[in-house]
């Protein structure tokens, strides 16, 4: 159960981020990181110009979150902005048009973009796990799946 999502830390002067799925590889744990920092600092210079958020209902995060769990990078999702049905793709390139300034002062755009391409290629680890388990109906390939994204990228 996500209680919040994101939050000032009460001890440091950091943003909390509620994180609902662990990122397969290490190059998708960076990516997430990546969008997380570049939305913190657009929503820090949002503030800073006195623009205030977009007002979205607590009840569309909640089906907004399930329906991201139950369908993955590959789905549908709801554009909480515009109030219509989009692929969840569509979703990522929207958010990363947002906060590409962001991206680009932190000299990321080059990665994130590289990034993305490389989950389109090859699927995130939700799309990979299930491929695995659908050619054999094997647990056991599942987690060697899952061990050779853990291990991608190390010498």
């Amino acid at each position: 159960m996500v209680y919040w999502d994101i939050r000032p830390s009460e001890s440091f002067p950091t943003v909390k981020i509620r994180v609902s799925d662990v990122p397969a590889t290490a190059e998708e744990a960076a990516l997430l990181a990546t969008l997380i920092r570049a939305t913190v600092a657009t929503g820090l210079r949002s503030i800073e110009r006195g623009e205030a958020a977009p007002p979205i209902p607590a009840e569309v995060l909640r089906a907004a979150y399930w329906n991201a769990a139950q369908s993955g990078l590959d789905g549908d999702g709801l554009d909480p902005f515009e109030g219509r049905v989009v692929p969840h793709r569509e979703l990522l390139d929207k958010l990363v048009g947002h906060i590409e300034p962001a991206l680009r002062d932190f000299g990321d755009r080059p990665f994130v973009a590289q990034a993305i391409a490389a989950l389109d290629e090859r699927g995130n680890g939700a799309r990979r796990q299930i491929q695995a388990m659908r050619e054999r109906h094997e647990i056991g390939d599942v987690v060697t799946e899952l061990a050779h994204a853990t291990l991608e990228g190390c010498a």
